[in-house]
């Protein structure tokens, strides 16, 4: 369920009625986050193609009461990933690397 927010009325803008798939990973302080990066991408570029916005999301940025969200989208042209926002998600993928991670308190919290 989407959070509703009336300062946010920007956000329609941004999905059109797309479907949102966020994939869920931890963040990382040196590689933005971490993951299977290849992976993502492969996921990002495939849901772009099947009319999905798809992008990476880590525990750290996932604001259940926000309707916009900070992710990671993957640019294939200059192989470069960066940071930008992105609709709350419809689905979230969860691909936390490790299950040990999972037990982290940041991670258990949300």
């Amino acid at each position: 369920m989407k959070p509703e927010h009336a300062e946010d009325t920007s956000v329609h803008e941004l999905n059109a009625g797309r479907p949102v798939l966020a994939i869920l990973t931890i963040d990382d302080d040196v590689l933005m986050f971490r993951g299977n990066r290849a992976n993502f991408a492969d996921l990002i570029r495939t849901g772009r193609e099947m009319g999905f916005i798809v992008y990476v999301l880590t525990v750290k940025d996932l604001k259940l009461k926000r309707s916009k969200l900070k992710g990671y989208t993957y640019h294939e042209k200059s192989d470069t990933w960066s940071r930008q926002q992105f609709p709350f998600p419809d689905i979230i993928y969860n691909r936390i690397p490790q299950r040990e991670d999972e037990m982290q308190p940041l991670v258990r919290k949300n």
